[in-house]
């Protein structure tokens, strides 16, 4: 019979260990029922990059957003690069 390294062989058990834990679960692991998403998971606001005058051409920007699925903020605040207040556009993804 022919003799294996000690590596040879450490790789071949660590492998067979590997496949068994990957395809082998406990019984219970059945019944779990999904995990709700976390806070940490979720959504959040996001600054697009654009900025509107008014507010009727965010809105119609934001409505684009809208139909792929993204809810739209148009927020008013202070845009201190132009020293004008501004409409910002946020989706929420």
């Amino acid at each position: 019979m022919k003799k294996i390294s000690a590596a040879v062989a450490a790789v071949l058990v660590s492998g067979v260990m590997a496949s068994t834990a990957i395809t082998t679960a406990p019984a219970y692991a059945q019944d779990r029922r999904p995990v709700a998403a976390t806070a940490a998971a979720a959504g959040s606001w996001h600054f697009t990059g654009s900025f509107f005058a008014t507010k009727s051409p965010c809105v119609d920007a934001g409505q684009e957003y809208q139909r792929e699925g993204f809810p739209y903020q148009c927020r008013y605040g202070y845009f201190p690069a132009t020293n004008q207040y501004l409409y910002w556009l946020f989706i929420y993804n």
